[in-house]
């Protein structure tokens, strides 16, 4: 029998499994194992959660909300990262899936988590500086339009010392990623292409 190892604050075991069940769909690195909920904000429409867990010497965090409807629950992923600390450097990877959406280090200044603060010239990028610019909110509307169209191939673009992205008019969009839990099929939905999402 599958025993879940969360702590919660507010949200059922049964409830957290769901939505597990549901992000390992979307990406199939999310597992229902060990995940402790660190961050937890209900209203009736809305909720964010934050869950951390530890693998051997490895943090593994993921941030994610979801809002209900009568129909069915919108997914968001806000984040889904692994850092370790080696020697005297810190480094993020964030991943969807097994690919890569960034990765950096940086010195391990701090040991206490919660006054940690650094400048994004401060970070090491090896792969995926553009994809985190985009994450933390560094573009205009226009860089932002320009990143979503052409964000297949510049995730693809290694190094830290890259030109800063050119403007495009902006159109108004959707540009997140957003799924679809419809709750009477129980199918999950790609809300921009409208696709079946299938694990």
């Amino acid at each position: 029998m599958f025993m879940l190892s969360l702590m919660f604050s507010s949200c059922s075991d049964n409830i957290m499994e769901e939505h597990l069940i549901q992000l390992n769909k979307i990406n199939n690195q999310i597992d229902r194992n060990g995940w402790n909920v660190v961050f937890d904000s209900q209203s009736e429409e809305e909720s964010f959660y934050g869950l951390d867990k530890q693998v051997s010497d490895t943090t593994i965090s993921l941030g994610f909300s979801c809002a209900r409807q009568n129909e069915g629950v919108y997914y968001i992923i806000d984040g889904f990262t692994k850092t370790f600390v080696k020697d005297s450097l810190y480094f993020e990877l964030s991943l969807h899936n097994y690919d890569t959406l960034y990765f950096f280090s940086r010195l391990n200044a701090f040991k206490n988590k919660s006054l940690q603060h650094y400048y994004i010239d401060s970070l090491n990028f090896i792969v995926g500086k553009y994809y985190y610019l985009n994450q933390h909110e560094k573009y205009t509307s226009g860089q932002k339009k320009f990143f979503m169209k052409h964000k297949d191939s510049l995730l693809k673009i290694r190094g830290n010392t890259l030109p800063p992205l050119p403007e495009e008019e902006f159109d108004g969009l959707i540009t997140s990623p957003l799924w679809f839990l419809d709750k009477r099929s129980g199918v999950l939905y790609d809300v921009i292409s409208g696709k079946k999402v299938e694990n």
